[in-house]
């Protein structure tokens, strides 16, 4: 606002124009002649409240790594930022790095500990506005294979179980899948547990189940497969009643053959007479 104290002529307007559209920041130029006296120049620039343009967002950082909070805020007079982590204010130091390059501003967070995770605060205030901006820090481990998994071998009919551990920070979520990419079985039971234990548990396999499985673990800074194989083995058949070694027949009566065998899946019988297969 320009306050005229006494009757003024104006002599020169810079930029020339009728309207004058200021922009954020933008230096305005006023000359006038006052009675009397030497023409002063008056400079006018335009205030703006905050804009945030790009807001605070969560970050999740590898433990040992470092991790930058940033956002974009557009404001005229350029505003001070305050940086908090769980209400306690933070300085520049070897643990946080505190800048501000035009209209971005940023906290980093080096060799980021268990300690580090929290939630942090921005406050902004240019005078003329003020905000705040908040998000979290998350601080973790890849997810691992814990000792080596073995494959398992059973004979079809049987339970199998195949199990895999896993650790990570946080304690990763699983998940398992074939690896041919066709669905899990309805015999199929998924049995982790909440310390990163993968269990897939099958009531009787079946020929189907044979293949290999896919143990995924998932947390926030990344993920882990391990495939292990399940091979289900066919019983052979084995006869329990052989045929006859002779027997006597009667012209034009019939005459009844009998075996008996078991194995799984279950056996089928043919008959030969000589090189010639018998067909109903």
């Amino acid at each position: 606002v320009l306050t005229v104290l006494q009757p003024v002529k104006l002599t020169k307007i810079a930029p020339t124009s009728d309207v004058v559209d200021l922009k954020v920041g933008e230096l305005f130029e006023i000359s006038a002649d006052v009675v009397g006296k030497e023409a002063p120049k008056v400079q006018l620039t335009k205030d703006a409240p905050l804009n945030i343009v790009q807001p605070l967002a969560d970050i999740n950082v590898l433990m040992g790594q470092s991790g930058t909070f940033s956002f974009v805020c557009d404001a005229f007079p350029a505003p001070k930022v305050t940086w908090f982590m769980n209400d306690n204010e933070l300085k520049n130091s070897t643990k946080h790095k505190i800048e501000a390059k035009q209209n971005v501003y940023t906290l980093t967070v080096n060799k980021c500990e268990n300690t580090d995770i929290g939630a942090y605060r921005a406050v902004i205030d240019n005078g003329i506005d003020k905000g705040e901006q908040t998000a979290k820090l998350n601080v973790g481990t890849k997810p691992t294979v814990v000792g080596k998994p073995t494959d398992v071998q059973v004979q079809i009919g049987q339970a199998a179980r195949l199990q895999v551990q896993f650790a990570g920070q946080p304690l990763p979520d699983i998940t398992w899948s074939r690896a041919d990419g066709q669905p899990l079985g309805e015999n199929v039971k998924i049995a982790n547990d909440e310390n990163g234990l993968a269990v897939l548990l099958f009531d009787a396999t079946v020929l189907p189940d044979k293949g290999s499985y896919v143990g995924k673990a998932t947390n926030i800074v990344g993920s882990v497969e391990q495939k292990i194989n399940l091979d289900v083995k066919e019983i052979k058949p084995t006869i329990i009643r052989d045929l006859e070694a002779a027997i006597n027949a009667t012209k034009g009566e019939p005459m009844t053959l009998t075996i008996e065998a078991t194995g799984n899946p279950k056996p089928t019988v043919r008959f030969f007479r000589g090189a010639d297969e018998l067909v109903a």
